[in-house]
């Protein structure tokens, strides 16, 4: 009798065991909800993208016309370096181009007077010789005016070549202060077009190589967020679709917007591939987002980019 007690229990544990088992079986299937929300990180650029201004030649930098943070406009000057030489040079090649263009102005003066003394001698020339010829003018007379005539037109000649060398002079001068004018122009830092001193990377007295980086500066325009989404999650992004942006560690939303831009390609990881562990060869398609009234944001912020797929 107690054996089979035993045996009844024994069955009962065993089989209480497998139901315990295939219910913790059960719970471990879990359906994840697809969500309509996908989730990527970017940074704030302007829509034209920071630009490195670079000095064109080496010296020293003297002045800093627009301080960080200032706007500009296309064609001020941001800075200019030492230049007290190239300066000099500049105006002795304007004083030489000035003698020159003197100079041809007074060959130009002096050939008009000759062409118009010429075109008298050769009128007499014509009248006395109408009159010899008909015997109412003497040989000698013919002849006097023929030899002013033709000295005339040899002075002529003469300064026809002295007026070309007096403007050959003058054009060699223009071009050489052409060419001091543009060498004084690389000692200043030129802005390429609308916008905002962002940083200088160098101070006043502080030397530079020449096409070395010495600012940042922020066209004028719109303000976007470039992000990578991988190339997992692709192809759910699209053309239009709405954006939410926060700084990252922060729930606030700083702006809004709207996606302009897709890459046509993958491309390496490479805006955010900071995290060790990472595959080298993962790729990302790049999107570009408009921001609407972005007043007031960083450029250059890591955010988290929130896109609405629905």
């Amino acid at each position: 009798m107690s054996k089979n007690i035993l045996y009844i229990l024994f069955i009962a544990f065993i089989a209480t065991n497998c139901s315990q088992k295939e219910e913790n079986a059960t719970e471990k299937v879990v359906v994840t909800p697809v969500s309509d929300v996908l989730v990527g990180i970017g940074k704030i650029i302007p829509e034209q993208q920071i630009i490195q201004v670079a000095a064109q030649s080496s010296g020293v930098l003297q002045t800093i016309f627009k301080q960080e943070n200032e706007t500009f406009q296309k064609g001020e000057v941001l800075a200019v370096l030492s230049n007290d030489v190239e300066a000099n040079e500049v105006e002795e090649a304007i004083f030489r181009s000035n003698i020159q263009n003197q100079e041809v102005k007074v060959a130009q003066a002096t050939l008009a007077e000759y062409e118009a003394k010429f075109l008298n001698a050769q009128n007499l020339y014509n009248r006395l010789k109408s009159l010899y010829d008909k015997g109412a003018e003497t040989k000698q007379n013919l002849e006097n005016a023929e030899t002013d005539f033709k000295s005339l037109q040899a002075n002529i000649t003469r300064l026809k070549s002295q007026l070309a060398i007096a403007q050959a002079r003058l054009s060699s001068s223009n071009s050489n202060t052409s060419l001091y004018e543009a060498k004084l122009d690389k000692t200043k830092i030129i802005a390429p077009s609308d916008g905002k001193v962002l940083e200088w990377k160098i101070r006043p007295g502080e030397g530079i190589a020449s096409q070395q980086t010495i600012a940042q500066i922020a066209p004028s325009g719109n303000t976007i967020v470039e992000c990578e989404i991988d190339e997992s999650l692709a192809f759910k992004v699209k053309i239009g679709q709405t954006v939410e942006v926060n700084y990252l560690g922060a729930a606030d939303v700083v702006a809004k917007g709207k996606i302009y831009f897709l890459s046509e390609y993958l491309r390496k990881k490479s805006m955010f591939s900071e995290q060790s562990g990472e595959a080298e060869d993962r790729r990302v398609r790049v999107v570009k987002v408009m921001l609407e009234n972005p007043q007031g944001l960083l450029f250059n912020a890591k955010v988290e980019v929130k896109i609405s797929i629905k």
